[in-house]
C-alpha cells in the first residue's frame, strides 16, 4: 500500500507539472513574498479576517471529525461488529465510491437546488445523525449502510462551505486562501485521530466508568451540530 500510494502521489506531481496550466491572469496574481511560504503566516492570515475564520472554523470541525472517523473505523468495526479486514476494506471501498458519486455528481445537483447554506446545515445535520447512530448501533449491516448517508451529508456540505469561504476574498488571494486552508485543515489530521483513538482506547478499557466504544461518535455528532450553527451564523452575518 505504501509503494502504491507513493506511485500515485508521484503521478499526481507529473500530471500537475505537464498538464495543469495557470488560469489566473498575471494582473490578478498575488505578489510572491518569502514570508508567505511560512505555513504559520498563512494560518495567521485566515485569523486576521473575521468573516473568513468563522466559516473556516466550521469546516475545520467537520474535517477533524471525519479524520477521526477514518482513523478509528477499523478498530471500531472489529470491536463492535466483529468484522474482518476484508469486511472493513469492503466498507471503505463503498465509502470511496460514494464520495466519488457525491462530489463528482450529487453536489452539482444539490447545491443549486437547496442553496449553499441549506446544503451545509442539512448536510452537517445528516452527518451528525449518522454519528449518533453509529455510537450505539451493534448491527453490522446497519453500520455498513449507515456510513453512506454520512458521506452524502458531509460530502455535500464541505464543498458548499468551501464555496462560501472562497467568496470572502478577491481573485488575487484565492490561491493563498486555498493553501492556507490546506495548512489549517492539516491540523485536523492530527487532532481527529488523536481524539477518536484515545476515546476508543479509554472507553474500552477497565478504567472507563462505562464500556462505550462509540463515545467518539457522540462527540463527533455534537460538534457537527456546533459546526452547523457556526456556519448558519456566518451566513447570516458574513462580515462579522
Amino acid at each position: 500500500p505504501f509503494f502504491f500510494a507513493a506511485a500515485v502521489s508521484l503521478a499526481n506531481v507529473v500530471f500537475g507539472v505537464f498538464f495543469l496550466r495557470e488560469t489566473l491572469p498575471k494582473e490578478k496574481r498575488r505578489p510572491k513574498r518569502l514570508l508567505d511560504a511560512n505555513p504559520l503566516a498563512a494560518i495567521s492570515w485566515i485569523f486576521s479576517k473575521p468573516g473568513l475564520i468563522v466559516l473556516a472554523l466550521a469546516l475545520v470541525i467537520a474535517t477533524t471529525m471525519q479524520r477521526g472517523l477514518e482513523s478509528v473505523w477499523v478498530l471500531y468495526t472489529q470491536h463492535r461488529y466483529g468484522w474482518s479486514f476484508a469486511e472493513t476494506g469492503l466498507s471503505l471501498t463503498v465509502v470511496g465510491i460514494a464520495f466519488v458519486f457525491v462530489q463528482g455528481y450529487l453536489v452539482g445537483k444539490v447545491v443549486p437546488w437547496l442553496g449553499e447554506m441549506r446544503t451545509i446545515v442539512i448536510g452537517f445535520a445528516l452527518s451528525a445523525a449518522m454519528y449518533f447512530m453509529l455510537s450505539v448501533n451493534s448491527w453490522g449491516l446497519l453500520g455498513f449502510l449507515g456510513i453512506i448517508p454520512h458521506v452524502i451529508g458531509w460530502g455535500c456540505a464541505t464543498p458548499a462551505i468551501q464555496s462560501l469561504i472562497s467568496r470572502q476574498v478577491g481573485a488575487s488571494e484565492q490561491g493563498f486562501l486555498q493553501g492556507s486552508l490546506t495548512g489549517l485543515l492539516g491540523l485536523s489530521a492530527i487532532v481527529g485521530p488523536a481524539l477518536s483513538n484515545y476515546s476508543f482506547s479509554f472507553f474500552t478499557s477497565k478504567a472507563a466508568p462505562v464500556d462505550f466504544p462509540g463515545a467518539y461518535f457522540v462527540l463527533a455528532g455534537l460538534l457537527m451540530i456546533v459546526a452547523a450553527f457556526i456556519a448558519m451564523r456566518a451566513g447570516r452575518h458574513p462580515n462579522q
